[in-house]
């Protein structure tokens, strides 16, 4: 299962779902608008040990199109894509 469209609130946490399961287990990554995340100590977004995308404190820049990817030495999976929208000031 893939992650869905969210709507959320200035400020709010948002988490983004990719269930992965492989031999070997997959590396999960993920996209916004086409373009890698990269995460890093002072990133607002996290990759949860489920392979989940964590966005604390959701602003206008966070819009976008999310999906995961999964990896493994027998291939590479795509999610569906899912739409954030933020709302408020």
């Amino acid at each position: 299962m893939g992650p869905s469209n969210t709507t959320a609130m200035m400020g709010d946490i948002v988490v983004f779902t990719c269930d992965t399961t492989g031999d070997p287990p997959p590396q999960v990554t993920w996209q916004r608008n086409g373009r890698n995340i990269h995460i890093n100590g002072h990133s607002s977004y996290k990759i949860l040990d489920s392979g989940s995308l964590q966005l604390d404190s959701v602003g206008p820049a966070d819009y976008g199109l999310y999906h995961c990817l999964a990896k493994n030495e027998k291939g590479i999976v795509s999610s569906e894509t899912a739409h954030l929208q933020v709302e408020g000031e």
